[in-house]
């Protein structure tokens, strides 16, 4: 059994870590993209498909990576990095969507705009649940920034099991008590969400210590076989959001789509792995997915954000009504480049007034 990662390493950026980081981002923003066009554009179902059978399940694996166990929970320190985050970009969502209703006046009465935006910033959910499952009305959705919510919660249920007994099979529990209790009631704040995400931040944690990305072996034969799992799931897919706690409409869905997740988790990872033990790590495309992997926060608050703000119905519908075609990939690339390049100069904000404050005291 090969021995953790190291917390003199831990302090360094994990490279295969970061390019796939940097991939399940840009897989977020592919599939908020396809999902708006499909039947519209070519290609468009493909994209989602494979986008939503992993982007999110690697984020939670990743963060698990990094989970130490063996220590203390944090709980200013899981506040900083994720509760802050969410408030800050919940903040700027409802001061543009009330700013630009100030100026289009296409959203009706912009009190009301505002009360909405607080209420489903308070709520959490990434979508909004039905009239019999929510606790109270919803009429928007904070959409992908739950993921924040979720993870916060799944790290401290995570911590709690490593120091039990039974830490995997209480993770299984948590699991389903998170699945079956959000078809009686979605409660706020994403805990149920986070419930379903504990298998998936401890399977990072294990793959960590027992050296699932560090070691060879066997992996020309693990990798093709979890890519088939992968393609099995990119295949089948019918619907699948994390966020809702839907994980299928069947069991054989279910299966799937669980399964899926954690087979196209795995297999990105270790194939990035690989390609950095393998010394193939130079070329300028994996720096640069290096540096955007460090950059995945800001580039989710950005998107969050633009997705929330701008008027994608109408962007849509123009764009529709012009092409049938790859016409919505041209709407990918831009949305891409714009989100990373926001998120840079926001990133660059925050350092500078953390240095102004630092050097103020």
């Amino acid at each position: 059994m090969a021995s953790s990662i190291s917390n003199k390493e831990i302090k360094h950026r994990i490279e295969f870590i970061d390019v796939a980081k940097a991939l399940a981002i840009i897989a977020v923003v592919a599939g908020h993209t396809a999902i708006r066009f499909l039947g519209l554009g070519t290609g468009a179902q493909f994209i989602f498909a494979s986008a939503f059978t992993f982007h999110l399940p690697v984020f939670f694996v990743t963060s698990g990576y990094f989970l130490h166990v063996d220590r203390r929970y944090d709980l200013a320190k899981e506040v900083r990095a994720l509760i802050i985050p969410y408030a800050v970009s919940s903040i700027l969502i409802i001061a543009f969507m009330c700013a630009s209703n100030l100026f289009l006046h296409d959203m009706g009465s912009t009190k009301q705009l505002f009360k909405d935006w607080l209420s489903a910033s308070v709520y959490g959910a990434g979508d909004v649940p039905s009239a019999e499952l929510a606790v109270w009305p919803l009429r928007v959705r904070i959409g992908g920034t739950w993921f924040l919510l979720a993870l916060f919660w799944a790290r401290m249920i995570a911590i709690k099991l490593f120091k039990t007994k039974r830490p995997i099979l209480l993770s299984i529990l948590c699991f389903f008590l998170g699945l079956l209790s959000a078809h009686v009631v979605f409660l706020p704040f994403d805990i149920q969400s986070g419930l379903c995400a504990v298998p998936f931040v401890m399977l990072g944690t294990y793959a960590n210590k027992r050296g699932w990305f560090t070691e060879k072996i066997g992996a020309e034969f693990v990798i093709p076989a979890l890519f088939a799992v992968w393609l099995w799931a990119v295949v089948g897919f019918n619907g699948f959001s994390m966020a809702m706690c839907d994980y299928g409409r069947s069991v054989v869905d279910f299966v799937r789509n669980v399964v899926g997740a954690i087979a196209s988790s795995l297999c990105l990872i270790l194939f990035l792995a690989l390609i950095e033990q393998g010394g193939h790590k130079s070329s300028k495309l994996w720096q640069t997915l290096r540096r955007l992997g460090s950059l995945t926060l800001y580039v989710l608050m950005i998107h969050v954000a633009e997705d929330d703000i701008l008027r994608w119905g109408q962007i849509v519908e123009a764009i529709g009504a012009r092409s049938q075609g790859l016409a919505w990939l041209a709407v990918l690339v831009v949305r891409i480049l714009a989100d990373v390049c926001i998120a840079v100069l926001l990133r660059r904000l925050i350092q500078f007034l953390m240095s102004k404050a630092q050097a103020a005291k």
